[in-house]
């Protein structure tokens, strides 16, 4: 059986400030290289980027993406990996949509709210729906609940229910005003659960994006290794993340659990008790070429997201990337996963058309 490793890396990292406005977008993407092509692989990596820039660092996507010779050796690297089998797998989050997406499941729970039905709580695509109303609000209404959700304190809880409630009534949205103010009542029952929803879990990462993502890319990854009948999967992070031990937990409590599978709405399955994804093992960025490579591609997804969340022109060169990229989150297996507004997934494919 082919087994595969998959090099990933993570860019835009702000955990828990979900609203940076330097940093808009969060992506986490790698790379699935087959054992036997790993060295192969690793030479086409220092051939096109070198293993260390002129400062002594190793080479980050971040600074290469925003030169022409560095979007021309990152086109290269990506396609001639590509000709050797390796394929990217990415998840792509926009901070805003997430923000938004977090309020419907903090103030639109039907344990909470009694104005809602036990089925919404498995209806995805109406908390989709609601998630893009909400993304439309202000800044500042949704910066309010961003920051009164970080620290969990229920007077700052309520008055950002209330704020977002009257910004929604303004926009002619009442149905969705009124609903959203039926767990007003039990803001501090919310405030409880949200702060022992993460005992257990090692690290500060429960309330960030980062945890999530994570689980949901190794989730992707057993699905994909399932579907194609692989041998044994290995996730190779870079050490400097924050996270480490929080991923690993997360890692075994997906692997170790009972061999039960959840498919939500949309299809999208929750495997449980791990067949083909076993391990994860840290490894140094600087002495890892296929990291790096993680790091370029991750670092790649974000300048594209980034420039056409603010409507800024698009270099050729992050064209042509999102046009080799962006397919894997359309094609099967899906490779890629976008959460994010309609808006933007709109406006990232029409680059491209």
């Amino acid at each position: 059986m082919k087994t595969y490793t998959i090099y990933c890396d993570e860019a835009g990292n702000t955990g828990s400030n979900y609203l940076d406005p330097r940093q808009s977008i969060y992506v986490l993407a790698g790379w699935w290289v087959q054992s036997v092509s790993e060295r192969k692989a690793e030479s086409i990596v220092t051939a096109h980027l070198g293993l260390v820039s002129e400062n002594g660092k190793e080479m980050k996507g971040a600074r290469l993406i925003k030169r022409p010779e560095g979007q021309r050796a990152i086109l290269a690297l990506f396609r001639e990996l590509g000709a050797l089998g390796c394929l990217p797998q990415f998840v792509l989050a926009e901070k805003r949509y997430c923000v938004a997406a977090k309020i419907v499941e903090t103030f639109l729970d039907p344990y909470y709210n009694p104005l809602l039905k036990q089925e919404f709580t498995a209806d995805v695509k109406t908390k989709q729906d609601l998630a893009d109303i909400l993304y439309e609000l202000p800044e500042e209404v949704l910066r309010q609940f961003a920051l009164a959700y970080r620290s969990l304190d229920s007077n700052g809880l309520r008055q950002s229910l209330l704020t977002i409630c009257r910004s929604l009534a303004l926009r002619l949205h009442t149905g969705l005003s009124d609903t959203m103010m039926g767990s007003i009542s039990r803001i501090e029952d919310i405030v409880e659960a949200e702060l022992t929803s993460g005992d257990g879990v090692p690290g500060n990462a429960w309330r960030t994006l980062n945890m999530p993502v994570f689980a949901d890319f190794i989730c992707r990854i057993e699905e994909i290794g399932r579907q194609v009948g692989l041998g044994e999967l290995i996730v190779a992070h870079d050490q400097a993340t924050e996270f480490q031990d929080t991923y690993d937990w997360v890692l075994k409590t997906f692997r170790n659990g009972n061999n039960v599978d959840i498919y939500l709405p949309n299809g999208r399955l929750i495997p449980l008790g791990f067949e083909t994804l076993k391990q994860l093992r840290i490894r140094d960025s600087v002495e890892s070429p296929l990291i790096q490579a993680a790091d370029v591609l991750a670092g790649s997804l974000y300048a594209l997201a980034v420039q056409v969340s603010f409507d800024g022109p698009l270099r050729e060169g992050l064209v042509e990337i999102g046009t080799l990229l962006l397919p894997a989150a359309i094609v099967e297996p899906q490779m890629g996963t976008l959460i994010a507004s309609r808006k933007l997934i709109r406006n990232l494919f029409e680059t491209i058309a």
